[in-house]
């Protein structure tokens, strides 16, 4: 089955019925805070009250907004093949291999094991960073796709990754 993309419009709230299987990471917002979250070491529920964010993992990619009528718009890739359940549209993908692949997380691992960044007065928080004891700097891979028969592209999230040191300096 191709890759297929669908979305939800007017939804009163994002809920538990609607969240894919595979998700490992979140990047969630709100007007206070903006938050990484490796799910498999937090509840999956946990980004549930955000009002904007992005879950995503090898095979499936979330992305949600509250809008200012107070309906949330969600919209899912999924490389499984498989529309949300309850979609008000949805179309097939063609995947694509081009660059860039990658765009880096800000930081990089100092000595103590902590990332950090100069222009941030405070260790990074990347609850997902001991997964990756050597890495220097990390990064999120990215999956590139196209409507059949038309020129619009879009990418999704697919996992986070080390960077080698020749990558991490070609920014």
């Amino acid at each position: 089955m191709p890759p297929v993309i669908s979305s939800i419009e007017r939804l009163p709230e994002l809920s538990m019925d609607l969240i894919p299987a595979g998700l490992e990471y979140a990047i969630v917002e709100s007007a206070a805070e903006i938050l990484f979250l490796d799910l498999a070491s937090s509840p999956l529920a946990a980004f549930l009250s955000f009002p904007r964010g992005l879950a995503f993992g090898r095979d499936v990619e979330l992305r949600w907004v509250k809008r200012a009528s107070g309906l949330v718009h969600v919209v899912c890739i999924d490389d499984r093949g498989g529309p949300l359940r309850g979609a008000d549209h949805s179309s097939p993908l063609e995947r694509e291999e081009r660059l860039p692949d990658k765009f880096l997380l800000v930081g990089e691992r100092e000595s103590d094991g902590a990332f950090r960044d100069g222009r941030i007065p405070r260790p990074l928080d990347y609850p997902f960073a001991a997964k990756f004891p050597s890495a220097g700097r990390l990064a999120v891979r990215l999956r590139h796709y196209r409507f059949p028969d038309s020129s619009r592209e879009l990418y999704r999230c697919s996992a986070i990754i080390k960077v080698s040191p020749p990558e991490a300096s070609n920014e």
